[in-house]
């Protein structure tokens, strides 16, 4: 991470700046969107919805043994925000990211409520709908799975050895890191008042 960088963008007077935290990416399971990924593939157009499950499946296996109960999608978010911006619910308000703290240094500061009394400097997301999400990046691969249906010399399957993941963790982590259904729901219902509280007062 690079805090100097990151509180250069967000003082830097931009007009149009976006943040996509933690508090929404943890939102969204990517067990969830693998599943919805198999569920859409045909056999004969499936080829990138196999690769995604194949190499996802690693990477699902990895969270879990490190004892974490959610696998959130981190990336994807960033497109589907300029794909479908309705998807998510966000908040204009001042954010600024510590870089002379002693122990948190790199942690970034949102003042949702304008203590400070600074003018708005960047849109923050809060809540995202995960099941329309899931339908749009599905909507993505199977359309260019489909396209590419009559394509030759496909790449060939890496399977796995068996379609399990070792057991689900219990996460030790503050409750954004591994957030409930429940918890999950309320954020999507209530947005900033249920997301925004883990990135500071």
């Amino acid at each position: 991470s690079d805090p100097q960088a990151a509180q250069a963008v967000l003082s830097a007077g931009f007009k149009n700046v976006i943040l996509a935290p933690l508090d929404v990416t943890h939102q969204l399971s990517l067990p969830d969107l693998r599943v919805r990924l198999r569920e859409g593939r045909r056999e004969a157009e499936g080829e990138l919805a196999d690769f995604l499950c194949d190499i996802s499946h690693f990477y699902i296996s990895a969270y879990y043994k490190l004892q974490h109960s959610c696998v959130p999608v981190h990336d994807p978010v960033t497109i589907a925000y300029l794909l479908r911006p309705d998807l998510f619910k966000s908040v204009e308000t001042r954010v600024d990211v510590e870089t002379q703290g002693l122990l948190c240094t790199g942690m970034s500061i949102a003042d949702w409520t304008g203590q400070t009394g600074r003018a708005p400097n960047c849109t923050v997301l809060v809540s995202v709908d995960a099941p329309a999400f899931n339908e749009l990046f599905a909507a993505c691969v199977e359309r260019r799975d489909a396209a590419q249906a009559s394509r030759p010399n496909k790449r060939a399957r890496v399977q796995t050895s068996a379609e399990t993941f070792p057991p689900i963790g219990s996460c030790k982590g503050p409750p954004s890191c591994c957030p409930s259904k429940e918890a999950k729901e309320a954020c999507a219902v209530h947005g900033a008042a249920a997301a925004g509280a883990p990135m500071g007062a």
